[in-house]
C-alpha cells in the first residue's frame, strides 16, 4: 500500500512496483485505513506530512494495534532532519527514507522488509517449537506486540509443562 499525497510521486512508486506486487494506493492516514482493512497489505510506504492525518499518526496507529502491527511500514519524506527520523522510528516505522530518494534504495528496502517478513514467517510456521521465554529475549517497542509475544509465552509455557525438552533442543 502506497500512501501518498502528491500525485507524482504515487505516480513514480506505482510504477516502479506495479510489474512485482499488486499496489494499493490511498493518499491520506484515513482512507490507508480503509484500505488496509480491504486489502491487509503486505508492506507499507507512507509519505509523513499529509492532510486528514499523517504519516507518523497512521503508523503510531497500526503498531498499536495487534491486526496490523507485525506490517512493515516505510515513511517517505521531506522532513530529512535526524529529529524527524527518530520521531518516525519511535512510532514504529521499520524504515524512514527522505525524498528526494534513490530508487534503487527504495526497492531494496521494500524487497529486503517482505524477505524479512517471509522468512520469519516460513521459520514460525514450520517450526511450532517455540521455547519457554523465546518472545521474552526479544524487545518490542509497542503494547500490540507485547499483547501477543505474553500470549505466545502463555502458550509456551503451558505447552512445555506437558513436555520434557533436553537441553539439545532449546
Amino acid at each position: 500500500l502506497i500512501v501518498e499525497d502528491n500525485f507524482e510521486v504515487l505516480k513514480l512508486l506505482k510504477d516502479i512496483f506495479k510489474e512485482t506486487y499488486r499496489v494499493h494506493f490511498a493518499t491520506n492516514g484515513k482512507e490507508a485505513l480503509t484500505q488496509i482493512k480491504k486489502t491487509y497489505p503486505d508492506l507499507i510506504i507512507s509519505d509523513v506530512m499529509m492532510p486528514i492525518m499523517n504519516g507518523i499518526e497512521l503508523c503510531t496507529q497500526l503498531k498499536n494495534d495487534e491486526k496490523y502491527s507485525h506490517i512493515p511500514i516505510i515513511l517517505l519524506t521531506a522532513k530529512s532532519q535526524i529529529h524527524d527520523k527518530i520521531e518516525g522510528l519511535e512510532s514504529g516505522a521499520d524504515a524512514y527514507i527522505a525524498k528526494p530518494f534513490s530508487l534503487m534504495e527504495i526497492r531494496k528496502t521494500v524487497d529486503s522488509l517482505i524477505q524479512q517478513r517471509k522468512k520469519i514467517i516460513d521459520k514460525y510456521s514450520k517450526n511450532s517449537n517455540y521455547r519457554k521465554g523465546i518472545f521474552q529475549a526479544c524487545h518490542f517497542g509497542n503494547k500490540a506486540n507485547q499483547r501477543w509475544s505474553n500470549q505466545k509465552t502463555k502458550k509456551t509455557n503451558a505447552r512445555d509443562h506437558r513436555q520434557s525438552y533436553s537441553r539439545r533442543n532449546l
